[in-house]
């Protein structure tokens, strides 16, 4: 018998609908499963094969019953995970996990246990329960104990409406939709929990090498919060002076101001601070200092993360770095997990839960509003400072940045060049060059030291420069030091473009010190060097002008480019950096070379000047092209076990490319399944979406118009690229990293366009032949297309009760916790930011049941209905109940809030509609009656004026609030029971959902507006439309809300 990946305990009345069902699902997605004797061969003893499966099993789903309760097997089985459950977490191991169902018994019923319960005799099968037997086994209260234990883990809960009885028309729908939701849960966390058996199941591949058994039992480690400080340390030769203060107390130097701000408790600055100023002034270093201070580290107990971007940098490197703070901090899975996020706001929010209440540093180096980084991205990003609580204890924002347009945060500290000849000045320089201030005041070099601090105006990073040059000539002077001043002087003349020994600033000498070093470290090689074709320090730096600003690149990279062995390639790595040309710097025993944004200014300019930037490109993409080729880095699995070389590769293949001129090449690459795949195995989705619609602009801009791309059959390219795009974006929260899982969203999300486009046709025959053996291929419409009306999809912790769009775009709705005790309202707006606000309230007590609840277009109102026919209505700013009334007999059934927030709409299943008075939670007028069964959803215009209510038999009604008669005959349509109904803001659409549909109706014909838009895989829960109904928005119980485009149906 194989290792147990799954183990299913239930009672035997609930095998036929749930149990056997699950456990063919399971099997079928490749998991190995235990149910009773069908997993058992002849010749096996079940009482040995069931424990060992128990023993073995990964996770546990334990669906609970009345008779699950009662019987001794089941309670034994339990009692089993339990006891692992317990000791597992004791030791410091992964323990199992378990997945309560709460099928015929509820939480409660679980947490109040009572056989004794005169209503409850026959349901809890007394006589079994309190037989010899099974007193024996276990005590009535050991299994209260038990089952109270194991109420108190998060389960997922059968629909109330449901029973188990025959012909219970809804209930088999609803078993249906719970057998689903427990599969992708028990996927989800085999996933989670995958051994190396586990993940060659699920991906399906066979064999599973060493490197990715060592990888999947990592991954097996439980993340532990470690607090860090994650930031380089300053060279010894930099001068900074965090704690200088001046006669009145004050902060007297730009790094101290900084620091004082970050530190300070005042409310107008909570958030942090922004150090702005001009390149090469310091500010990067004073960002590394302060990291470092132990003020600094006193403070932020939560550690400091340190994190950089550059002007270079777009959302996906962003996002990247973000990964690497928490990964710092001991989150690894934390980390892939946010990488597989493709919306910022959504990385944002698993970062935030990742540092809780710890109280943390985040410091970001270089912000530019550039490549799809907008203006107001500081203070997106200052959500992170709502980690923890009040002012004093709360984590905070440090930020750098050069670009005026980019809308700074928090207090603001301006850098600036240091007086020409102050002290600060002339500190720098001497620290730099190593040599001791008397020195400076030195008749041989006093002149010299006063004309260099004169050229390099102030500015630090020219006098960094000079004086490493200075040291560098000094360490190998064979006279007297003092006068390798005069040399270097020299030098720098020599090389220098500046009018007068004292230039306007540092910018326009910072060239002359970079020409000096260069000439610095050639000397001994011969000025004709390059022109006879031997090595050139000058042409090997300014072939890296290939370099994405504020980034690194592996010397094993380096070395290729450089065509020479690794060796000679760090030793001249280390020169280089010895006369500040570049910084050399070792992570996990690789080396890393990179530059300032200045010095790789330079060194595009020079290469401007001699062979042309596009020629080292198409250089660099010959040395990316060796070894396995770009195609070849997409045959392992997952974004572990890549040396830095291929994760380098891999991150600006595109930038190279098309730097290089290799347009087609690119195009190609775009439109390759296994590339794609590979794309969303390494958390990689945001720098390829932006990577497509750069190209796709390139291709149309340089392409002509779209006749002329239909005539080249490049729009056959463009559009493939495009869905490909949508495919991947679309596929992220479900794929993990199984190439299998992968290449089935893929192809189902691009198949209906296979017979219009000959791209998609080979896309298709790519994945048909690379896909992992056996393979399921997608045939129905079993997953959302891409390019299709499906704009977006949201996922969330739990089932939707309701959701809204307003008239900005936003997105907007309320959940309720697995446990049914918390209610949260959450918002996304247009640019993707995610707010949650959580109401804290007992929502279940005694009989009483949540069954609905809305949300006001304004986010101010919430509504929340419940069995016994109860209206809560809620102020959700201030998280208080406002009024409370009962209006339905038996329960609401759904609620809805007009678009001006004025007015509320009920439904029931006393078959009534009611109007209420949100201000007042008064009922206006009588209800609105004349249904032919329960109504199960309702929905109201913008204005208040019309309603409109679906129900039971599959209809749709809409209705008149201030004459409370109907408006025309009832939509009818091939729907079933309709579960959610809205209106447009104008009262002309109406959307309804049911199954796993949604449904437009044009409300002035009666008619359906197009196709049923099809995707969710559950029911759907609510439905909501636009003002202007172009937009219907969507939620399911597959804990997910999609967007859709219903004007033009694309």
């Amino acid at each position: 018998m194989h290792s147990t990946d799954v183990f299913i305990s239930h009672a035997g009345p609930d095998k036929l609908h749930i149990a056997r069902p699950l456990f063919e699902k399971l099997q079928a997605h490749g998991l190995n499963c235990f149910l009773d004797k069908i997993s058992m061969e002849p010749g096996d003893c079940g009482g040995d094969e069931m424990t060992k499966a128990m023993e073995s099993a990964k996770v546990g789903v334990f669906i609970l019953s009345p008779e699950f309760a009662a019987r001794k097997w089941t309670m034994r089985e339990l009692r089993c995970f339990l006891r692992r459950r317990s000791e597992a977490i004791g030791s410091g191991m992964r323990p199992p996990t378990l997945i309560p169902v709460f099928y015929r018994l509820s939480i409660r019923e679980c947490r109040e246990l009572d056989p004794n319960d005169d209503e409850r005799k026959n349901m809890f099968e007394v006589e079994k329960f309190f037989s010899d037997e099974r007193q024996r086994e276990a005590s009535t209260d050991m299994v209260k104990r038990e089952l109270q234990e194991l109420a108190g883990i998060t389960g997922i809960e059968n629909d109330e409406r449901a029973t188990n009885l025959p012909g219970d028309a809804f209930g088999h729908l609803a078993r249906a939709n719970l057998v689903e939701r427990v599969f992708l849960w028990v996927k989800k966390k085999c996933e989670e929990d995958s051994s190396d058996e586990v993940r060659e199941v699920l991906n399906a591949s066979g064999q599973v090498g060493t490197q990715a058994a060592v990888t999947s039992t990592a991954r097996c480690t439980l993340d532990v919060f470690t607090p860090c400080i994650h930031a380089e340390h300053n060279p010894d030769e930099i001068y900074l002076q965090l704690n200088s203060r001046g006669i009145d107390g004050s902060p007297n130097t730009c790094e101290a101001r900084l620091k004082e701000a970050v530190l300070s408790t005042d409310r107008n600055t909570s958030i942090g601070a922004t150090a702005t100023g001009k390149g090469g002034v310091g500010k990067t270093c004073a960002l590394r200092a302060i990291a470092h201070d132990d003020d600094i580290k006193a403070r932020f107990s939560g550690g400091v993360y340190f994190m950089s971007l550059g002007k270079d940098a777009n959302v996906g490197r962003l996002i990247e770095q973000l990964c690497i703070a928490v990964e710092a901090s001991g989150g690894n899975q934390a980390a892939a997990k946010m990488r597989e996020q493709s919306e910022l706001s959504r990385v944002l929010t698993k970062m935030r839960a990742w540092f809780n209440t710890r109280v943390c540093l985040f410091i970001i180096d270089d912000v530019w509003a550039v490549n799809g980084i907008d203006a107001c991205m500081l203070q997106k990003l200052s959500t992170l400072a709502d980690t923890a609580g009040d002012s004093r204890e709360r984590s905070r924002l440090l930020y750098s940045t050069r670009d005026s347009k980019l809308k700074w945060v928090g207090k603001r500290v301006t850098f600036e060049p240091r007086e020409r000849e102050g002290s600060d000045s002339v500190h720098m320089l001497m620290l730099a060059s190593g040599a001791n201030l008397e020195e400076a005041n030195d008749p041989r070099c006093k002149e010299a030291v006063s004309k260099i601090l004169k050229l390099c105006a102030g500015l630090p990073l020219a006098l960094n420069v000079a004086g490493t040059g200075v040291r560098y000539m000094r360490d190998r002077w064979e006279g007297e030091e003092s006068q390798a001043w005069e040399a270097y002087l020299s030098k720098l003349k020599s090389g220098t473009t500046i009018r007068s020994e004292s230039p306007e600033d540092g910018y326009s000498s910072l060239d002359a010190t970079l020409h000096a070093a260069l000439e610095i470290v050639e000397s001994g090689m011969g000025s004709d060097a390059e022109r006879l074709g031997q090595f050139s320090f000058r042409k090997i730096h300014r072939s890296l002008c290939v370099m994405k600003k504020q980034d690194g690149m592996p010397l094993s990279l380096v070395r290729d480019l450089w065509e020479m062995d690794y060796e000679s390639a760090e030793k001249y790595a280390i020169q280089m950096e010895r006369v500040g040309l570049v910084d050399l710097h070792y992570d996990k025993a690789c080396g890393w070379v990179r530059m300032h944004d200045l010095t790789h200014d330079f060194a595009v300019q020079e290469a401007l000047k001699e062979e042309s930037v596009t020629v080292w490109y198409k250089k660099l993409a010959d040395v990316c092209r060796q070894g396995r080729g770009l195609l070849g880095m997409t045959e392992s699995e997952g974004r572990e076990g890549k040396d830095a070389r291929e994760k380098y590769v891999f991150e600006n293949i595109y930038r190279v490319l098309k730097q290089g001129g290799y347009v087609e090449e690119l195009k190609d690459l775009f439109l390759r399944a296994r590339w794609v795949k590979a794309v969303i195995q390494r958390g990689s989705v945001w720098q390829y979406e932006e990577a497509v619609k750069d190209l796709n602009s390139f291709l149309r801009n340089t392409g002509g118009s779209e006749s002329v791309l239909r005539d080249t059959g490049e729009e056959d390219s463009v559009y493939a690229m495009e869905l490909m795009m949508r495919a991947a974006r679309l596929s992220v929260p479900f794929c993990g990293e199984s190439s299998a899982g992968i290449y089935f969203h893929l192809y189902g999300r691009i198949k209906h366009r296979a017979s219009q486009l000959g791209s998609v046709r080979r896309i298709l025959e790519e994945i048909e032949e690379h896909a992992p053996r056996p393979w399921l291929r997608p045939v129905s419409e079993c997953v959302g297309r891409a390019g299709g009306s499906l704009m977006e999809q949201i996922v969330l912790p739990s089932t939707v009760y309701e959701v809204g769009i307003d008239s900005t775009g936003g997105v907007y709705g309320l959940y309720l916790n697995p446990n049914r005790t918390r209610i949260t309202v959450f918002t996304q707006s247009p640019d993707k930011l995610m707010k949650m606000t959580e109401l804290d309230n007992d929502f279940e007590t005694g009989s009483r049941k949540v069954t609905c609840g809305c949300v006001s277009m304004s986010k101010r109102y919430a509504v929340i209905g419940y069995a016994d026919g109860t209206l809560q209505f809620w102020s959700v700013s201030e998280k208080k109940v406002l009024w409370s009334v009962c209006g339905h007999e038996p329960r609401v059934s759904s609620v809805a809030i007009g678009g001006d927030g004025k007015r509320a709409v009920s439904g029931s299943d006393d078959e009534s509609v009611r109007v209420w008075d949100v201000d007042t939670g008064l009922q206006i007028g009588d209800a609105l009656t004349g249904h032919t069964g329960s109504v199960w959803s309702v929905g109201m215009s913008g204005d208040g004026k019309r309603a409109v209510s679906g129900l039971e038999d599959g209809s749709v009604r809409v209705w008149d609030v201030d004459t409370r008669l109907r408006i025309g005959d009832a939509l009818t349509g091939k729907t079933g029971v309709v579960s959610s109904v809205a209106m447009s803001g104008d009262g002309k659409r109406a959307v309804s959902g049911s199954a796993n549909r949604v449904q437009v109706w044009d409300l002035d014909k009666g008619l359906q507006i197009g196709d049923a838009l099809t995707g969710h895989t559950h029911l759907v829960t609510s439905v909501a439309m636009s003002g202007d109904g172009k937009r219907a928005v969507s939620g399911s119980w597959d804990e997910s809300v999609r967007v859709w485009d219903v004007y033009t149906g694309l």
